[in-house]
Protein backbone atom coordinates (compact mmCIF):
# COMPACT_ATOMS: atom_id res chain seq x y z
CA UNK A 1 0.00 0.00 0.00
CA UNK A 2 2.23 1.13 -0.95
CA UNK A 3 3.64 2.87 -4.41
CA UNK A 4 0.33 3.34 -5.66
CA UNK A 5 -0.96 5.04 -2.95
CA UNK A 6 2.11 7.10 -2.38
CA UNK A 7 2.10 8.01 -5.99
CA UNK A 8 -1.57 9.62 -5.26
CA UNK A 9 -0.51 11.28 -2.23
CA UNK A 10 -2.60 9.05 -0.30
CA UNK A 11 -1.23 8.76 3.66
CA UNK A 12 -3.11 5.81 5.94
CA UNK A 13 -3.64 7.41 9.25
CA UNK A 14 -3.80 5.84 12.66
CA UNK A 15 -6.02 1.96 12.15
CA UNK A 16 -7.67 0.60 15.09
CA UNK A 17 -8.03 -3.13 14.99
CA UNK A 18 -9.61 -5.24 18.04
CA UNK A 19 -7.58 -7.88 19.30
CA UNK A 20 -9.70 -10.82 17.23
CA UNK A 21 -9.96 -9.09 14.21
CA UNK A 22 -8.03 -12.01 12.15
CA UNK A 23 -11.24 -14.30 13.18
CA UNK A 24 -13.68 -12.04 11.43
CA UNK A 25 -15.55 -13.42 9.05
CA UNK A 26 -16.66 -11.03 6.02
CA UNK A 27 -20.02 -13.39 5.57
CA UNK A 28 -20.93 -12.31 9.07
CA UNK A 29 -19.69 -8.25 8.81
CA UNK A 30 -20.76 -5.11 7.47
CA UNK A 31 -18.08 -2.98 5.54
CA UNK A 32 -19.06 0.85 5.93
CA UNK A 33 -17.03 3.30 3.82
CA UNK A 34 -17.21 6.88 4.35
CA UNK A 35 -15.43 8.96 1.78
CA UNK A 36 -15.23 12.27 1.04
CA UNK A 37 -13.11 15.23 -0.72
CA UNK A 38 -9.92 14.98 2.07
CA UNK A 39 -10.16 11.65 3.33
CA UNK A 40 -11.64 7.90 3.46
CA UNK A 41 -12.08 6.03 5.94
CA UNK A 42 -14.28 2.35 6.89
CA UNK A 43 -14.71 0.23 9.59
CA UNK A 44 -16.16 -3.75 9.48
CA UNK A 45 -18.74 -4.77 12.20
CA UNK A 46 -19.80 -7.90 13.11
CA UNK A 47 -23.81 -8.47 11.64
CA UNK A 48 -24.98 -9.71 15.37
CA UNK A 49 -23.11 -8.28 17.92
CA UNK A 50 -22.22 -4.96 16.61
CA UNK A 51 -18.66 -5.54 17.71
CA UNK A 52 -16.20 -3.04 15.92
CA UNK A 53 -13.50 -4.97 14.38
CA UNK A 54 -11.42 -2.76 12.40
CA UNK A 55 -11.32 1.23 11.59
CA UNK A 56 -8.89 2.54 9.33
CA UNK A 57 -8.79 6.34 7.89
CA UNK A 58 -6.76 7.38 4.89
CA UNK A 59 -5.84 11.39 4.31
CA UNK A 60 -5.72 12.18 1.08
CA UNK A 61 -3.02 14.80 1.09
CA UNK A 62 -2.59 16.35 -2.96
CA UNK A 63 -4.11 19.36 -3.20
CA UNK A 64 -4.37 19.10 -7.07
CA UNK A 65 -6.62 15.94 -7.11
CA UNK A 66 -9.90 15.92 -5.71
CA UNK A 67 -11.71 13.68 -7.38
CA UNK A 68 -12.90 11.00 -5.77
CA UNK A 69 -13.27 8.41 -7.82
CA UNK A 70 -9.48 8.25 -8.51
CA UNK A 71 -8.51 8.19 -5.01
CA UNK A 72 -10.99 5.61 -4.11
CA UNK A 73 -9.64 3.30 -7.48
CA UNK A 74 -6.20 3.98 -5.24
CA UNK A 75 -6.86 2.44 -2.24
CA UNK A 76 -9.05 -0.32 -3.21
CA UNK A 77 -6.59 -1.85 -5.56
CA UNK A 78 -4.44 -2.26 -2.59
CA UNK A 79 -5.87 -2.51 0.18
CA UNK A 80 -6.63 -6.40 0.55
CA UNK A 81 -10.59 -5.31 2.57
CA UNK A 82 -12.10 -3.39 0.27
CA UNK A 83 -11.96 -6.29 -1.95
CA UNK A 84 -13.79 -8.79 0.45
CA UNK A 85 -17.28 -9.77 -0.46
CA UNK A 86 -19.03 -8.67 3.04
CA UNK A 87 -22.57 -9.71 3.74
CA UNK A 88 -23.62 -5.76 3.69
CA UNK A 89 -21.75 -3.51 2.60
CA UNK A 90 -22.86 0.64 3.01
CA UNK A 91 -20.87 3.34 1.01
CA UNK A 92 -21.52 7.54 2.23
CA UNK A 93 -20.14 10.06 0.25
CA UNK A 94 -19.75 13.66 1.34
CA UNK A 95 -19.45 15.99 -1.24
CA UNK A 96 -20.53 19.89 -2.08
CA UNK A 97 -23.00 18.92 -4.60
CA UNK A 98 -26.24 18.86 -2.40
CA UNK A 99 -29.32 20.27 -1.86
CA UNK A 100 -32.62 20.41 0.32
CA UNK A 101 -35.43 20.07 -1.26
CA UNK A 102 -38.95 20.50 0.39
CA UNK A 103 -40.99 17.28 -0.30
CA UNK A 104 -43.73 19.12 -1.36
CA UNK A 105 -41.44 20.60 -4.29
CA UNK A 106 -39.22 17.38 -4.83
CA UNK A 107 -39.20 15.10 -8.06
CA UNK A 108 -36.42 13.03 -9.13
CA UNK A 109 -36.44 13.78 -12.38
CA UNK A 110 -36.45 17.23 -12.13
CA UNK A 111 -32.65 17.66 -13.16
CA UNK A 112 -33.28 21.20 -13.70
CA UNK A 113 -34.01 21.38 -10.02
CA UNK A 114 -30.68 20.05 -8.61
CA UNK A 115 -29.01 22.19 -11.27
CA UNK A 116 -30.71 25.51 -10.30
CA UNK A 117 -29.31 24.67 -6.33
CA UNK A 118 -25.57 23.63 -7.24
CA UNK A 119 -22.75 24.73 -9.03
CA UNK A 120 -21.14 22.06 -11.21
CA UNK A 121 -19.09 21.54 -14.09
CA UNK A 122 -19.60 17.64 -15.18
CA UNK A 123 -22.10 15.45 -15.98
CA UNK A 124 -23.69 13.63 -12.59
CA UNK A 125 -25.45 11.68 -11.98
CA UNK A 126 -28.35 12.97 -9.94
CA UNK A 127 -29.65 10.67 -6.27
CA UNK A 128 -31.51 11.43 -3.50
CA UNK A 129 -32.04 10.28 0.15
CA UNK A 130 -35.37 10.69 2.16
CA UNK A 131 -35.79 11.77 5.82
CA UNK A 132 -38.37 9.99 7.81
CA UNK A 133 -40.56 11.99 9.54
CA UNK A 134 -38.89 15.37 7.77
CA UNK A 135 -40.62 17.10 4.96
CA UNK A 136 -37.58 17.50 2.85
CA UNK A 137 -34.93 15.52 0.65
CA UNK A 138 -31.66 15.68 0.10
CA UNK A 139 -30.61 15.66 -3.79
CA UNK A 140 -26.64 15.35 -5.00
CA UNK A 141 -24.78 14.46 -7.75
CA UNK A 142 -22.19 11.67 -8.17
CA UNK A 143 -20.10 11.20 -10.83
CA UNK A 144 -20.09 8.44 -13.09
CA UNK A 145 -16.77 7.06 -13.29
CA UNK A 146 -17.24 6.81 -8.69
CA UNK A 147 -20.87 5.51 -9.19
CA UNK A 148 -18.95 2.62 -11.90
CA UNK A 149 -16.38 1.98 -9.30
CA UNK A 150 -18.61 1.13 -6.44
CA UNK A 151 -20.29 -1.37 -8.83
CA UNK A 152 -16.62 -2.57 -9.77
CA UNK A 153 -15.62 -3.09 -6.41
CA UNK A 154 -18.48 -3.02 -3.74
CA UNK A 155 -21.58 -4.79 -6.20
CA UNK A 156 -24.98 -4.44 -4.01
CA UNK A 157 -23.66 -1.91 -1.92
CA UNK A 158 -25.83 1.10 -0.35
CA UNK A 159 -24.82 4.38 -1.15
CA UNK A 160 -26.05 7.77 -0.04
CA UNK A 161 -24.93 11.19 1.15
CA UNK A 162 -22.59 11.06 4.54
CA UNK A 163 -25.57 14.34 5.65
CA UNK A 164 -27.97 11.86 5.36
CA UNK A 165 -26.56 9.01 8.06
CA UNK A 166 -25.48 12.36 10.07
CA UNK A 167 -28.16 14.27 10.47
CA UNK A 168 -30.54 11.47 10.94
CA UNK A 169 -27.96 10.06 14.20
CA UNK A 170 -28.82 13.93 15.24
CA UNK A 171 -32.32 13.96 14.95
CA UNK A 172 -32.31 10.67 16.93
CA UNK A 173 -29.98 11.88 20.06
CA UNK A 174 -31.48 15.15 19.59
CA UNK A 175 -35.04 13.89 20.25
CA UNK A 176 -35.85 15.32 23.96
CA UNK A 177 -33.96 18.51 23.84
CA UNK A 178 -36.59 21.55 22.87
CA UNK A 179 -33.70 24.29 23.19
CA UNK A 180 -31.66 23.44 20.10
CA UNK A 181 -28.27 22.31 19.57
CA UNK A 182 -25.77 23.06 17.08
CA UNK A 183 -23.25 20.68 15.55
CA UNK A 184 -20.22 21.09 13.95
CA UNK A 185 -18.63 18.11 12.18
CA UNK A 186 -15.14 19.04 12.07
CA UNK A 187 -12.92 17.94 8.66
CA UNK A 188 -9.26 19.42 7.57
CA UNK A 189 -10.29 21.94 5.51
CA UNK A 190 -14.22 22.03 5.46
CA UNK A 191 -16.79 21.59 8.65
CA UNK A 192 -20.50 21.15 8.11
CA UNK A 193 -22.82 23.07 10.53
CA UNK A 194 -25.81 21.33 11.98
CA UNK A 195 -28.72 23.54 13.35
CA UNK A 196 -31.51 20.80 15.27
CA UNK A 197 -34.40 21.74 17.49
CA UNK A 198 -37.59 20.25 18.46
CA UNK A 199 -36.75 17.22 16.65
CA UNK A 200 -36.89 19.01 13.12
CA UNK A 201 -33.87 19.89 11.15
CA UNK A 202 -33.63 24.04 10.95
CA UNK A 203 -30.29 24.56 9.38
CA UNK A 204 -27.33 22.60 7.14
CA UNK A 205 -24.82 23.96 5.20
CA UNK A 206 -21.12 23.18 4.30
CA UNK A 207 -18.12 25.83 4.80
CA UNK A 208 -14.21 25.59 3.62
CA UNK A 209 -11.68 27.09 5.85
CA UNK A 210 -7.99 27.78 6.24
CA UNK A 211 -7.19 28.59 8.89
CA UNK A 212 -9.11 28.50 12.82
CA UNK A 213 -10.30 32.40 12.35
CA UNK A 214 -11.85 31.19 8.99
CA UNK A 215 -13.35 28.54 10.94
CA UNK A 216 -14.64 30.71 13.85
CA UNK A 217 -16.15 33.15 11.63
CA UNK A 218 -18.22 30.24 9.77
CA UNK A 219 -19.49 29.35 13.16
CA UNK A 220 -20.49 32.47 14.62
CA UNK A 221 -22.24 33.48 11.06
CA UNK A 222 -24.33 30.55 11.34
CA UNK A 223 -25.56 32.00 15.25
CA UNK A 224 -26.09 35.45 14.46
CA UNK A 225 -28.23 34.18 11.15
CA UNK A 226 -29.93 31.76 13.32
CA UNK A 227 -30.36 34.58 15.90
CA UNK A 228 -28.41 32.22 18.65
CA UNK A 229 -26.80 33.56 21.53
CA UNK A 230 -23.07 32.31 22.01
CA UNK A 231 -23.23 33.03 25.51
CA UNK A 232 -26.30 30.49 25.69
CA UNK A 233 -26.54 28.22 22.80
CA UNK A 234 -24.69 25.43 22.76
CA UNK A 235 -22.39 23.83 20.15
CA UNK A 236 -21.44 20.09 20.30
CA UNK A 237 -18.32 19.33 18.06
CA UNK A 238 -17.91 16.05 16.04
CA UNK A 239 -15.38 14.77 13.68
CA UNK A 240 -11.26 14.81 14.12
CA UNK A 241 -10.55 17.66 16.62
CA UNK A 242 -9.01 17.60 19.80
CA UNK A 243 -9.44 19.48 22.85
CA UNK A 244 -5.48 20.87 22.54
CA UNK A 245 -6.13 22.10 19.26
CA UNK A 246 -6.13 26.13 17.73
CA UNK A 247 -9.75 25.42 16.48
CA UNK A 248 -10.50 24.10 20.05
CA UNK A 249 -9.24 26.96 21.91
CA UNK A 250 -10.20 29.52 19.49
CA UNK A 251 -13.83 28.77 19.28
CA UNK A 252 -14.10 28.66 23.27
CA UNK A 253 -13.33 31.97 23.96
CA UNK A 254 -16.75 33.08 21.45
CA UNK A 255 -18.72 30.00 22.48
CA UNK A 256 -19.68 29.55 25.94
CA UNK A 257 -20.97 26.15 26.15
CA UNK A 258 -18.73 24.14 23.53
CA UNK A 259 -18.96 19.94 24.57
CA UNK A 260 -17.60 16.99 22.63
CA UNK A 261 -20.06 14.63 20.87
CA UNK A 262 -20.76 10.80 22.63
CA UNK A 263 -19.90 8.00 20.96
CA UNK A 264 -22.17 6.64 18.57
CA UNK A 265 -24.24 3.59 20.65
CA UNK A 266 -25.65 1.34 17.67
CA UNK A 267 -21.83 -0.35 17.60
CA UNK A 268 -20.37 -2.55 20.22
CA UNK A 269 -16.37 -1.17 21.41
CA UNK A 270 -13.60 -3.59 22.88
CA UNK A 271 -12.16 -2.30 26.37
CA UNK A 272 -9.08 -1.27 24.35
CA UNK A 273 -10.75 1.21 21.61
CA UNK A 274 -9.01 4.13 22.28
CA UNK A 275 -10.75 6.65 19.86
CA UNK A 276 -11.96 9.91 21.80
CA UNK A 277 -16.10 9.16 21.42
CA UNK A 278 -16.73 12.34 18.94
CA UNK A 279 -13.82 10.55 16.22
CA UNK A 280 -14.98 9.21 12.97
CA UNK A 281 -18.65 10.14 14.32
CA UNK A 282 -20.04 10.67 10.56
CA UNK A 283 -18.20 6.90 10.12
CA UNK A 284 -20.28 5.67 12.61
CA UNK A 285 -22.92 6.81 11.69
CA UNK A 286 -23.20 4.62 8.42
Amino acid sequence: MNELIRSAKITAGISYASQDFNSLNPDDCIFCLLITPEQLMYHIADLKSKKIYIIQPFRFTSKVNTDIAVNLKSIAQEDSFLQQNFNQKRISVFNSQFTFIPSLFYNINDSELFTFNTSQNQTLEVRSDEFQRQDFTIMYGLSPAFMQLCTEYFPGAAINHSLTTLITELLTISKSDETGIVYTYVQQCSLQIIYIKNETLHFCNNFSYATPEDFVYHVLFTYKQLHLDPEKDKLILLGEIEKQSSLFHLIFKYIRFVEFGQRVTKWKYDRDYSFPDHYYFNLLCI
